[in-house]
């Protein structure tokens, strides 16, 4: 058999059984390389086309079983990273779901999560009711932070209300409300101690409405 250098392709010639099946541990006189070398007939088998066919499906075989293990754990992962984040969405935002979406206190309930008292730690002070000559309304007044934390702002409620007999949605204080609007303000937040103005855009005159009241 033909025996040929991996390093300087220096080739010797060489008695079949002299290398044996398992290989033999051979050294090129011209460059001092050693190396495993391989009977003829590992080589004559290893280099079959069948057998090369075979590794190709062996190797596409393993690599098609990484695959169906590595697939599910990323679909798996990215569906924990999103689920993980919209939980976080939600408890970040808490005092704005429960604003515009009080049904989500019954969610947020049944998560054990109790649900922040709006308007907690401020105080709505100077209001003033001012009509104009166009049959409008309009609300100014001011927020004050009077705890000694950062206060979360959420739009402050302007309401219509009229006697107990035209009543359709009573407010949580059993006030009957006929008309609504919500003014969000310029502030997100109050240090303590701060406070913002606040000023309405005009809203209509209600018929048969006695009063305006103003609350988170």
């Amino acid at each position: 058999m033909i025996v040929s250098c991996p390093e300087c392709n220096k080739r010797y010639q060489v008695e079949s059984g002299l290398i044996p099946d398992q290989g033999r541990q051979v050294r090129c006189a011209s460059c001092g390389h050693v190396w495993l070398q391989q009977s003829d007939v590992v080589e004559q088998i290893s280099q079959n086309p069948r057998v090369q066919g075979l590794k190709n499906v062996t190797a596409n075989n393993k690599a098609n079983k990484q695959r169906s293990i590595i697939n599910p754990l990323l679909g798996w992962g990215s569906f924990g990273i999103a689920t993980i984040a919209f939980i976080g969405f939600i408890l970040l935002n808490q005092s704005a779901f429960t604003t515009y979406f009080p049904q989500s206190k019954k969610i947020y309930s049944m998560l054990g999560i109790s649900s922040p008292i709006l308007g907690e730690g401020l105080a709505i002070t100077d209001t003033k009711i001012m009509e104009t000559s166009e049959g409008h309304f309009i609300v100014k007044g001011n927020v004050l932070n009077i705890s000694d934390q950062v206060r979360e702002l959420t739009p402050l409620q302007i309401k219509a209300l009229g006697p107990d007999n035209t009543c359709e949605s009573p407010d949580e204080h059993n006030n009957c409300v006929m008309k609504k609007w919500q003014l969000t303000l310029d502030h997100q937040s109050l240090l303590p101690g701060e406070q913002v103005q606040f000023k309405s855009s005009p809203y209509p005159l209600i018929k048969g409405a006695e009063s305006v009241g103003v609350s988170f």
